[in-house]
Order: C-alpha cells, then sequence, then structure tokens
C-alpha cells in the first residue's frame, strides 16, 4: 500500500479509516463485490469488517514476488509444473488435482509457505477467481 495514502499503513484504524470514510464515500455508499489487496493483515481485517460480502483477491504483483522467494529453491522441472498449475486448469478441481499430483510428486507436502498459499487459494488462484467472478455475476440483482 502506498504511504502516502495511509500514514500509518501498518494499522487497522488506519485502513478501517480509508475504507469507512473514503472508499465508502467515493462510491456513494456501495461496497465493492471484490478487492484486490495485499494479504496483510491488518488488511484483511478492515476489509472483512467494512466490506463483509467482499471477495478479497490478492495482488498478483505481490503473490508473484513471494514466488520468485520461495520457488528459488525447487528445480525448474517444478517451476514449470507449477506455472502450467496455476495457469493452465480450468476448474477448481481440475486445479486441486493437478496441484496435490505436483505436490507429491516432488515431495512437498511439508513445505510451509506451499501449504499457506494452497490453504488461500481462493483469493488468488486464476480458477477460484473465475469461478468467484461468475458466481457473483450471476447473484446480481
Amino acid at each position: 500500500m502506498n504511504s502516502t495514502m495511509v500514514a500509518d499503513e501498518y494499522s487497522k484504524e488506519s485502513f478501517l479509516w480509508l475504507f469507512q470514510s473514503t472508499w465508502l464515500r467515493a462510491m456513494r455508499g456501495r461496497p465493492p463485490r471484490s478487492i484486490v489487496a495485499d494479504q496483510d493483515l491488518t488488511i484483511k481485517q478492515a476489509l472483512s469488517r467494512v466490506f463483509p460480502g467482499a471477495h478479497h483477491r490478492y495482488s498478483a504483483w505481490q503473490i508473484r514476488e513471494k514466488e520468485r522467494v520461495n520457488l528459488r529453491p525447487f528445480p525448474s522441472e517444478f517451476e514449470y509444473e507449477y506455472e502450467k498449475c496455476l495457469y493452465q486448469t480450468q476448474t477448481v478441481v481440475e486445479f486441486d488435482s493437478v496441484w496435490n499430483t505436483l505436490v507429491d510428486k516432488y515431495g512437498l507436502r511439508d513445505n510451509v509457505w506451499l501449504r499457506e498459499v494452497y490453504e488461500h487459494r481462493e483469493n488468488w488462484v486464476p480458477a477460484y477467481l473465475r469461478e468467484a467472478s461468475s458466481l457473483e455475476y450471476r447473484s446480481e440483482p
């Protein structure tokens, strides 16, 4: 988050102010159906409080930055298959199946980072985001 926009970017109160006072006023009181933001705990807490029905999507840029660091020790074959899993699977069922095969094939079931990103897959994996988007549009009045 740009620190010039929020003076104390680590404070839940700053994000509550931003979302309640500024965002909602700018949007004439209409909350978003989905919002792209960092994975930061304070942002998550403020989003869930101010926009309880909104789908919090993680920033692709932030995910890619974390991948650069966390995938570095893995073989290049894993990275290729990881990319295929993310970007070529079309459904959540297909993604989950390919993901599980991948982590088993490389013996990475106990990798903490992979386990954490998988637990939050509905916030960043394209197949999950497509499904969430289709549900959002179907529920419009």
